[in-house]
């Protein structure tokens, strides 16, 4: 910490608020009410997430349905949208 704080003060030339500032890894962290996830969290919530629209957008885009254009895409449009 303190190396990083005495090149930010010295090189940059700024303030370093040693109160509010710590180092830690990015998911533990909170910056301005936002935080990171680690990569095999959001890695495994995304495919659940992939798996769901593709379930949903199959069952539109079945064959013989007898939709025009332009309602498959306004059914699909909400669902690629998120």
């Amino acid at each position: 910490m303190e190396s990083i704080t005495g090149f930010l003060e010295s090189k940059l030339k700024l303030k370093v608020n040693r109160q509010k500032n710590a180092v830690n890894r990015p998911w533990r962290r909170r910056f301005l009410g936002y935080s990171m996830t680690s990569y095999e969290a959001s890695a495994q919530s995304s495919a659940g997430i992939t798996e769901t629209a593709q379930g949903e957008s199959e069952g539109l885009l079945r064959r013989g349905r007898g939709w025009s254009l332009k309602r498959i895409v306004d059914e699909l449009t909400p669902l690629l949208r998120g």
